[in-house]
């Protein structure tokens, strides 16, 4: 993204990043809540780098309505857990309660799992590297083993070895069909993914550099376009009437922050809030 293209909607763009101190803040809290999380067994192939997505809301319910009436997305929800599928009834993500949780947490956020087919090796290339292991790796039934890390610039993510469940539900990774890193430090960040990820780098127009593997395309990686903002990973979901859509955020109860204007050649971009904060990058895509 490219700075001279936001228009910002000052107060409202405030808010997009403060799940990330949050998340920092969780501390013990998560280690002792989360033997209550019952997650799903799930399935990823070895080329996948982004395998999963958990939204933190303290408001499920309203969510989830967000997450229906302006994606077309269905849940199924227990106590503390909700599972998000497409409108196909393919699994995309989960939701965390983190007010059923007493995490303390007032606003909501996306947290994107990155793949390791080694959880130790990982975390010794992120520490190695300047990064951080936030929370220690603690293993969930039939998911596998996690651990919260943070980039050398502060982007908050986790890191997540799968385990193998005979019942584990592949997930619609063409639902996000991007990520965007938006960030002080392009190039050092994109060298600091290459390295903990064993991934390469391409630098793109405007400093964006965009992270592959092999002919895989990956991510990429921009300016922080915020003065006030840290740094952060934000999905991309693609949508077939962008107007509508964007349309709906705010009758749902969203908020839309920030527009890119002109378009960019692969269409129009909207960075969006659902009621509880959580940002997300709504992205045109022409229907099939």
């Amino acid at each position: 993204m490219n700075k001279n293209c936001l228009h910002r909607t000052s107060r409202r763009a405030r808010a997009v990043n403060r799940f990330l101190v949050m998340c920092i803040s969780l501390g013990v809290l998560v280690g002792c809540q989360s033997s209550k999380l019952e997650l799903p067994a799930i399935s990823a192939s070895a080329h996948q780098t982004v395998v999963w997505h958990d939204l933190l809301s303290p408001d499920v319910e309203t969510s989830g309505k967000f997450m229906a009436n302006v994606l077309g997305w269905n849940v199924s929800t227990t106590e503390y857990y909700t599972s998000i599928y497409d409108n196909d009834g393919r699994l995309v993500g989960g939701m965390v309660d983190t007010l059923a949780m007493e995490w303390g947490l007032k606003s909501g956020g996306w947290l994107m799992s990155m793949q390791s087919p080694d959880l130790d090796v990982t975390l010794a290339l992120v520490s190695e590297n300047g990064g951080k292991v936030l929370l220690p790796p603690r293993a969930y039934p039939n998911r596998g083993l996690s651990a919260l890390v943070q980039d050398p610039q502060g982007a908050v993510f986790e890191v997540l070895q799968l385990s193998a469940a005979d019942d584990a539900e592949p997930v619609d990774d063409g639902v996000w069909i991007w990520h965007e890193l938006i960030t002080t430090s392009p190039q050092a960040s994109a060298a600091w993914y290459a390295k903990v990820f064993q991934l390469e780098v391409e630098s793109m127009d405007g400093g964006r550099q965009l992270l592959k593997k092999g002919s895989l395309k990956l991510a990429t990686i921009s300016s922080n376009p915020f003065e006030d903002q840290r740094n952060q990973w934000i999905p991309v979901v693609a949508t077939g009437d962008f107007e509508t859509t964007v349309g709906r955020v705010s009758e749902w109860g969203g908020r839309v922050a920030v527009i890119l204007d002109p378009p960019v050649s692969s269409g129009r971009l909207a960075l969006i809030q659902d009621p509880t904060g959580a940002a997300m990058l709504l992205q045109e895509q022409e229907q099939e």
